[in-house]
């Protein structure tokens, strides 16, 4: 039923917002933290209809992951004892709703994982990783660089090179990046940011890449 569900309120366009669907606001604060917008997620918190930070235009900032703050706020809360009609209030500032193929752009710009490489630095989409191989060292020696991309909204991992050089063609291997974690961590860890690779992996500075 969640899904379906409508708030009552409307975005910046007029639009009802329903649970589950992902806002963009005009950032107001911290404009040197967030850039110029940040996205949220409509959830519920009983029966209220809240926002729950995703990320920002200049990425996922960790320490507002666990922001849940009421819609309603972002309206003119003095119109509710008013207006019988809350869907014709307008955000207090721009708000607008995200489209699905909207959303898998943005993030594949400005979005972390939400996942950590064994440093704890956040993993990021366009993110190279060095991997230690485990399987057919002989083929390609002790390493092997991934890119980091998305299928979907699902972060995968797409084959680069090996030590031994480019043993498989770009993109000859992809593996989504939450199976190098221990799975269950999903179930049970409120912030998967500090789940630790199965085996080491590192994100990779610019000047660590090898021309293949």
């Amino acid at each position: 039923m969640r899904d379906l569900v409508c708030t009552g309120l409307s975005d910046s366009n007029g639009e009802l917002i329903k649970i589950k669907d992902k806002l963009k606001l005009n950032t107001t604060a911290n404009e040197d933290v967030h850039g110029g917008w940040v996205v949220y997620e409509v959830k519920q918190k009983g029966l209220t209809p809240a926002v729950a930070y995703l990320y920002s235009e200049k990425g996922c900032i960790p320490s507002q992951c666990e922001d849940l703050l009421p819609l309603c706020i972002f309206y003119d809360m003095k119109r509710f004892s008013l207006d019988e009609d809350v869907s014709l209030l307008k955000p207090l500032d721009r708000m607008v709703i995200v489209k699905e193929n909207e959303l898998v752009e943005m993030m594949s710009d400005s979005v972390c994982t939400g996942l950590s490489d064994s440093n704890r630095k956040l993993i990021k989409i366009k993110d190279k990783l060095k991997m230690d191989t485990t399987i057919n060292e002989d083929v390609h020696g002790d390493w092997v660089v991934y890119e980091v991309k998305q299928q979907g909204l699902t972060p995968v991992i797409s084959y680069l090179y090996s030590e031994k050089g480019q043993v498989l063609p770009k993109g000859g291997a992809v593996s989504p990046l939450c199976v190098h974690y221990d799975t269950k961590g999903f179930a049970y860890d409120e912030d998967v940011s500090l789940l630790q690779p199965l085996d080491r992996m590192v994100v990779l500075k610019e000047n660590e890449l090898v021309n293949n």
